[in-house]
């Protein structure tokens, strides 16, 4: 199994700025994420963490969700809280530049949420274990990420011009079934929801700058000299293949609830 990934910090803070504006498959998933949430119980939900909070978005839009609720967000991007300090003032909210792992709040959490963060990280089982460890009795966990059938186009169209097979960042992704098989690991009541969302897009430029400005080109990705000839053979032989320019992104929807 390929699990060999990096997460960098520099590169996510590098795109802070753009990642809100580019991020329509992330804001998706944000939507799946928020369809979990009215399962759990609203008058219990008093303390929530954010894991891989980026902007802020997720975790702002909590504390409407939960009024009588305080959160946290986590990142490891120091723009990325500075943004969400900056977009998300409020007594209520507290943004840390700090990893999961190490972190050890006062108090523990009713509810631990992350949104298309968790499929950058290889050690998926200590983050887990992590989670289990700050979880209030009978808390809930709500996670989305994504798998490894995310730009299959992309990958097939440049391991075609290029005449060999092309990894990508995302070709360590895990797949639903694994990521399920672990999660229960942690969690054997977890209920792991997945789905193919595909996206289409007006130009291979398009495409490459949705994954560009939201920092998720990943460090794996092939070192690759896009030239004007080679950007056009590419975006001909995708045409080709595919009819237009999609891409496919594998969602997976972790969700726990009531835990012991």
């Amino acid at each position: 199994m390929l699990r060999q990934m990096k997460v960098s910090d520099d590169l996510f803070s590098k795109f802070a700025s753009t990642y809100d504006h580019y991020s329509e498959i992330q804001q998706y998933a944000f939507q799946r994420l928020e369809q979990k949430l009215d399962e759990v119980d609203r008058l219990r939900a008093h303390r929530i963490l954010d894991v891989g909070c980026g902007t802020g978005a997720l975790t702002g839009g909590l504390l409407e969700k939960f009024p009588n609720a305080k959160g946290v967000g986590l990142d490891i991007a120091p723009q990325m809280i500075a943004l969400a300090k900056r977009n998300h003032s409020s007594e209520r909210l507290q943004f840390l530049h700090q990893a999961l792992e190490g972190y050890a709040p006062e108090q523990p959490f009713d509810l631990v949420v992350s949104n298309a963060a968790f499929q950058w990280i290889p050690q998926l089982k200590e983050q887990f274990e992590a989670i289990k460890k700050i979880m209030a009795p009978n808390g809930s966990v709500i996670v989305t990420l994504f798998t490894r059938e995310t730009y299959s186009e992309l990958r097939k169209a440049l391991s075609v011009v290029m005449g060999k097979p092309v990894i990508l960042a995302s070709s360590a992704f895990l797949e639903s079934s694994e990521l399920d098989q672990l999660v229960k690991t942690s969690w054997p009541t977890a209920v792991t929801t997945s789905e193919k969302v595909q996206m289409l897009y007006p130009s291979l430029k398009s495409l490459l700058q949705s994954i560009k400005f939201t920092g998720t080109r990943g460090q794996n990705a092939p070192s690759i000299q896009w030239t004007p000839g080679f950007f056009q053979e590419v975006e001909s032989a995708y045409r080709m293949m595919f009819g237009q320019i999609k891409a496919t992104y594998g969602l997976a929807v972790v969700s726990v609830y009531d835990h012991d």
